[in-house]
């Protein structure tokens, strides 16, 4: 019985090394798992892009395809599309978190988001300036103070051409690095 008590308590270094082992194997694993999520969600979030921009290309192939039994000019009886005739607000995409700007995933996905609804309303999202407008309202207060600022330097050292759209993707993506963005998450 003592010879077998003493066998067992000569065990326990080894089993919680053991244990420490497969505590880091399965933290590891873990690691491995998040890791591989994140990829997932990259890959769909590209394939989507994908998508988005075939159905662009194709949008605007048959838009610039010229149809052999319509005339290239409207009749003058017909009404012609007043391309002013854009004020009908697109509906509001379902917010469920402001972007932030954590991570470069965060980020596709909100340029995805956006570029979503600018190409499914076209005509209402031709103006730069209602793109940059109606993408503020998906920003994280913090972040969206950024690009205010950004902005406003912008103006004051005066910039010659407006900003669009695109810039504001630019600002967004460089502020994925900014150190102090990083310590807010």
């Amino acid at each position: 019985m003592v010879s077998t008590r003493a066998r067992s308590l000569g065990n326990q270094p080894e089993s919680s090394t053991t244990s420490d082992d497969h505590n880091a194997r399965l933290q590891q694993l873990n690691d491995q798992i998040r890791e591989r999520e994140q990829q997932l969600a990259i890959l769909h979030a590209q394939q989507r892009l994908n998508e988005l921009e075939a159905q662009i290309r194709e949008d605007t192939f048959i838009e610039s395809r010229p149809t052999p039994d319509i005339a290239a000019e409207p009749p003058q009886n017909r009404p012609v599309d007043n391309m002013d005739d854009d004020n009908e607000t697109p509906p509001r995409l379902e917010i469920k978190d402001y972007y932030r700007g954590k991570n470069m995933l965060e980020f596709k996905d909100y340029k995805d988001r956006m570029l979503t609804l600018f190409a499914r309303h076209r005509r209402y999202y031709r103006k730069e300036e209602r793109k940059i407008n109606d993408a503020k309202l998906y920003l994280d207060a913090h972040v969206k103070q950024k690009w205010l600022n950004f902005v406003s330097a912008y103006e004051r050292r005066g910039g010659a051409t407006p900003l669009t759209f695109d810039d504001m993707l630019s600002h967004l993506e460089m502020q994925i690095n900014d150190p102090q963005n990083q310590l807010r998450h």
